[in-house]
């Protein structure tokens, strides 16, 4: 695991992969800009917009690795190459545990008489684990083989099969840097409020959890002053780096399941100079 992480961050020191991050980053601070000039609504608008082109930043940095060419041009041409190509398996996937979840849901809820918010969140989390684990590789796989839709899943379930770890390994540290974000940006909340904190730290935590209960978000922004930016710019930040990480994780977790596969891979198409 050690040596795939050194792997990761030896693709890191290259300049355009880092497109893999700066555009989640960018695209936060610019959400967080149109809601303050324009409203929720707005931003809203532009995030959903600015989600559904985030697979062209994944298609072009996962080219460029796959090519071990880092060009603004061969970004580009891998971005518009795969972009359908990522979306599709990614709107498939959703589908299954979507169907799925709603599948067992009509039988459980005849046989229980109804059901609560733990036992669908059981659910969601039960059928999604296995989803998620198994398929995480199908945009290298599109990418570095030039599969199609149902060749990328298809070879991603396969190349978990025989390699469970490569999977496990990748989703641990998605997950350890994610928990990692979320205890940064609490203490930069904190330290931003402490000031506003200082009065309910003679309060037991029952009474200050009663508090920070009735707080809307209107009045948490009134804490933070003139701060919110500085916390806004540290989130994206973050974001930034963890998601180049990943990135260039993801395909090294893939290489090495790769290796395991007793199995050609699926036939791709030759690099853009023409030659393999």
């Amino acid at each position: 695991m050690t040596t795939s992480i050194g792997n990761a961050l030896q693709l890191m020191v290259h300049p355009m992969v880092w497109m893999a991050g700066i555009y989640p980053g960018l695209s936060i601070l610019l959400v967080f800009g149109i809601a303050n000039l324009s409203g929720t609504y707005t931003a809203t608008q532009i995030g959903l917009i600015l989600f559904l082109l985030s697979p062209l930043v994944i298609g072009g940095v996962l080219g460029m690795i796959r090519y071990n060419d880092y060009s603004p041009i061969l970004f580009l041409m891998q971005a518009k190459r795969h972009y359908f190509g990522i979306v599709m398996p990614a709107i498939i996937i959703a589908l299954v545990i979507v169907i799925t979840i709603i599948l067992l849901l009509i039988p459980l809820s005849l046989i229980m008489g109804s059901f609560d918010a733990f036992m669908v969140t059981g659910l969601c989390i039960g059928v999604s684990i296995p989803v998620l684990l198994t398929t995480v590789f199908y945009a290298p796989v599109i990418v570095a083989e030039n599969a199609t839709v149902t060749q990328s899943i298809f070879k991603s379930v396969i190349l978990v099969s025989y390699d469970l770890f490569a999977s496990l390994k990748f989703w641990i540290a998605a997950i350890i840097l994610q928990c990692m974000i979320f205890f940064g940006v609490t203490m930069a909340f904190t330290v931003l409020i402490y000031e506003y904190l200082e009065e309910y730290a003679t309060l037991s935590i029952a009474e200050q959890q009663a508090k920070y209960a009735t707080l809307t978000m209107d009045e948490w922004m009134t804490m933070l002053g003139g701060n919110e930016f500085i916390l806004v710019l540290f989130i994206s930040v973050c974001v930034a780096i963890v998601s180049t990480f990943l990135i260039c994780y993801l395909f090294v977790c893939y290489e090495d399941a790769k290796e395991i596969v007793p199995f050609e891979p699926i036939p791709h198409v030759p690099t853009p100079s023409g030659n393999e």
